[in-house]
């Protein structure tokens, strides 16, 4: 008597999602084997083992993977009028967890860690998915950031994590010397130089706090009052002292998207960065980035 056997087998968009999570949660996987085994692998009953439990976004949320910083004009005697006047001066990758969680960031030129940015991520615990504007800029424009992306590898890297609601950012380069953060190595992985921790009443950010290897402190409290979804007022404080603050002057006016606007679904496009904030104001120097965006 000849028994029919059935094979299941995973779409290619399964195996390699499979594959992924395989890779990022290979040492919990071999620590849990390692410790039922005891040195004689004969005698593992898999079936008992307990494996890491993995949570999926499998409705395929279209995040933000990389981002080249377009800052360095090619001529120091002309201020660039487009992008065909300057040269990329970092470059950014996002890695995320099966769920679409980001896990971290990291540069190859200078990145600079926005609190703002942070609360803003922090807000949707870290499903980038779920803001309406991903990551806004947020890079050092030093001219070190162009020498320092000439040469291979990571510069600097922002971590989190998520269940412990800290993150951490790791430099290797002087960037943000003017800042009071001190390169502790010639390359990243080390301690890291600044500690961010936060803290949530209701839900909803009460507290975000830096730690600098120096010792200096900085705060960020969110300030419902003087916010909107796309500009969160907040008041930064450094050491005790109110260093910063978003406030509105007056009130927020919702615009008329233009019927000849770029198409909102390109994969590849010029966003001007804004810098030089004060109080309900900013200024635009008219530096481009290109994001590129691909399916996660």
């Amino acid at each position: 008597m000849r028994k029919r056997a059935t094979a299941r087998f995973l779409s290619r968009e399964a195996a390699f999602l499979l594959g992924v999570s395989l890779i990022q949660n290979a040492a919990d996987v071999i620590a849990v084997v390692d410790t039922a085994a005891q040195g004689d692998f004969a005698n593992v009953d898999v079936d008992a083992l307990t494996l890491p439990e993995v949570d999926m976004e499998l409705s395929e949320p279209v995040l933000l993977t990389s981002q080249k910083v377009y800052a360095e004009p090619f001529s120091q005697d002309a201020l660039p009028a487009n992008r065909s006047g300057l040269q990329i001066s970092a470059e950014l990758a996002f890695d995320y967890s099966e769920s679409g969680r980001l896990l971290s960031v990291s540069a190859n030129g200078c990145l600079s860690p926005s609190m703002p940015e942070l609360a803003r991520l922090i807000g949707v615990n870290g499903y980038m998915a779920n803001l309406q504007t991903q990551w806004l800029p947020s890079a050092a424009l030093s001219e070190q950031s162009r020498l320092n992306f000439d040469e291979d590898g990571t510069d600097e890297r922002l971590i989190f994590d998520w269940d412990n609601r800290r993150a951490y950012f790791e430099t290797s380069i002087t960037c943000h010397q003017y800042r009071g953060i001190s390169a502790g190595s010639t390359e990243v992985g080390g301690n890291p130089e600044v500690n961010y921790s936060w803290t949530k009443d209701s839900g909803e950010l009460a507290e975000l706090v830096a730690e600098y290897d120096t010792g200096k402190t900085r705060t960020l409290v969110p300030d419902m009052a003087n916010s909107s979804s796309v500009f969160p007022g907040y008041r930064l404080s450094e050491q005790g002292s109110e260093a910063e603050a978003v406030t509105f002057a007056v009130g927020i006016s919702n615009c008329t998207p233009q019927e000849d606007a770029v198409d909102a679904n390109s994969r590849s496009f010029p966003i001007p960065l804004m810098r030089g904030w004060s109080i309900a104001t900013s200024v635009c120097l008219g530096i481009l980035w290109r994001c590129s965006i691909d399916l996660k």
